[in-house]
């Protein structure tokens, strides 16, 4: 996510699922050799005190390719504006706070959301969501979801990424998370990228 992507990151790690001690095993860091924030990204500040985003995507190039394994495994990508897959189940992983507390979790989190209609999020998420470039999930109940520290995680259906994680209200799980939709900026990425 281009909001959290600043001069500070320099290795991304991968394949942890369990910190020891609040540590981790350098084996699983790699070095970032470039990052690339979306050049119309821009943030804003909301008068109730939240931040907001647009074109909330960003890509680092990595110094040297990720060995895949149990814990590390490539995801598919949509194909350029294809419509987000609503109502269909969607499996979120990151190591985001665990309640509102701030509580931080020793193990890698995955929880299943559902992926809301557009006037779903209207309801909950008032302009400037904007489903042009967002999607919204979540669990009816409101008890699990997205939290500060999962920004840039991915949501995948059947396999295939369709958001990233951006914002959501807080406190946390109070309405549906926030993601970036992939397939608008999948032109952009594979321009970048060449995949």
């Amino acid at each position: 996510m281009s909001h959290c992507i600043d001069d500070g990151i320099s290795s991304v790690r991968f394949g942890t699922i369990v910190l020891n001690d609040g540590g981790y095993d350098a084996q699983y860091d790699v070095k970032v050799a470039r990052k690339h924030l979306h050049p119309n990204f821009t943030d804003g500040y909301k008068a109730n005190g939240e931040w907001l985003f647009a074109n909330d995507i960003a890509l680092l190039e990595l110094e040297k390719d990720l060995e895949y394994g149990p814990n590390v495994q490539p995801l598919r990508l949509p194909q350029q504006d294809v419509p987000t897959p609503i109502n269909k189940t969607a499996t979120l992983t990151g190591w985001g706070y665990l309640d509102a507390f701030y509580d931080e979790p020793l193990t890698l989190q995955k929880v299943n959301l559902t992926v809301y209609p557009y006037n779903y999020c209207d309801r909950y998420l008032s302009p400037p969501f904007d489903p042009a470039q967002n999607l919204c999930a979540g669990v009816s109940a409101n008890d699990q979801g997205q939290c500060s520290g999962d920004s840039g995680g991915p949501l995948v259906v059947d396999a295939v990424q369709v958001g990233i994680v951006s914002w959501s209200v807080k406190p946390c799980i109070s309405a549906p998370g926030v993601f970036t939709r992939v397939s608008p900026f999948r032109n952009w990425i594979r321009a970048v990228s060449g995949i």
